[in-house]
C-alpha cells in the first residue's frame, strides 16, 4: 500500500512540476508578446515582430506539445483581448493555427530526425508551414479589415510583405529557440 501511495505522490508531484513549468513559460510568452513588439515594414505596420513563440517552443521541447498548445491557447486569448483586440477572432485564429502548426511540425520532425539535420529540417518546415497558414488567413483578415478583395490582396504589396514578414518572424523565433534549447533543457533537468 505504501509503495502505491509513494508512486501516486511522485506522479502528482511530477504533474504539478509540469503544470508549473508550463504556467511560467506561458507567462513569459505573454510578457514577450506584450512588451517586445515592433513593425518591420512601414507599408504594413500591423505586421509586428514579437517573440512569444519561443517560450511555447521551449514548453513543447521540455514537456510535450499538449502543454505547449494549451499554453499557446492562453497566450492567444490574452493577445486577442489586449494588444491585438482590434483583430478579434481573426487574429486569435491566425496566431493559434499558425503558431500551433509550426510548433507541432518542429516537435514531430525533431523527434523523427536527430541531430543538426533534424534542427535544420524542422526549422525550415516550421517556417514554411507558418507561411502557408498565414497567407490565406491574411487574405481573410485584410479583406475583413481593409475592405480589399482577395485579388486585391494578391496583386498588392501586402502578399509579398505577408510572406517576408512571416518568414522573418518564424525564422527569428526558431533560430533563437534552436540556439537556447539545449541549455534550457540542461537547466530544467538540474532543477527538476
Amino acid at each position: 500500500m505504501s509503495k502505491q501511495n509513494n508512486a501516486q505522490k511522485k506522479k502528482s508531484a511530477n504533474y504539478v512540476k509540469k503544470l508549473t513549468t508550463a504556467g511560467v513559460l506561458c507567462a513569459l510568452s505573454v510578457v514577450l508578446m506584450a512588451t517586445i513588439r515592433f513593425p518591420i515594414f512601414s507599408q504594413a505596420p500591423f505586421y509586428e515582430m514579437e517573440f512569444s513563440d519561443i517560450p511555447i517552443l521551449i514548453c513543447a521541447n521540455l514537456l510535450n506539445p499538449v502543454y505547449a498548445l494549451v499554453s499557446l491557447l492562453v497566450v492567444c486569448i490574452i493577445q486577442a483581448l489586449t494588444v491585438s483586440a482590434t483583430s478579434g477572432i481573426i487574429g486569435f485564429m491566425m496566431h493559434l493555427l499558425s503558431s500551433g502548426l509550426m510548433i507541432l511540425v518542429v516537435w514531430i520532425i525533431r523527434r523523427l530526425v536527430k541531430g543538426i539535420k533534424g534542427v535544420i529540417l524542422s526549422d525550415v518546415l516550421g517556417v514554411i508551414v507558418l507561411i502557408l497558414v498565414m497567407i490565406p488567413m491574411n487574405m481573410w483578415m485584410v479583406s475583413e479589415f481593409m475592405g480589399m478583395s482577395v485579388n486585391g490582396f494578391i496583386n498588392s504589396i501586402f502578399l509579398p510583405i505577408c510572406i517576408a514578414f512571416n518568414a522573418i518572424k518564424a525564422s527569428t523565433n526558431l533560430i533563437i529557440f534552436s540556439l537556447i534549447e539545449k541549455q534550457v533543457s540542461k537547466i530544467y533537468k538540474k532543477i527538476r
